[in-house]
């Protein structure tokens, strides 16, 4: 690794290390580091509801309780993103 893209990473690193949720964390753990899948989802469980949907603030413009689509579909991305989402 060059040694530009060493500083990035480790000032990126520093940066959520102060101040990302922990999701963010666990997220880039996995894509830049030796985070695992099951780390990310349950990260994220906090903020899935008892219908199923997410919510609870998962993304900046809905920090409402309930499910919403976007809170979802988010949800959904980052669950794929770690190889989390089902095939069938």
């Amino acid at each position: 690794m060059t040694e530009a893209k060493y500083d990035v990473l480790a000032r990126a690193t520093d940066h959520l290390l102060r101040s990302a949720r922990l999701l963010e964390r666990r997220r880039f753990a996995y894509l830049y580091g030796d985070g695992q899948s099951d780390d990310v989802v349950a990260a994220l469980a906090p903020y899935l509801n008892p219908d199923g949907g997410f919510g609870n603030a998962l993304e900046p413009d809905c920090r409402a309780p309930g499910s919403q689509p976007v809170t979802t579909m988010g949800a959904l991305s980052i669950l794929d993103e770690v190889g989390a989402v089902g095939t069938s």
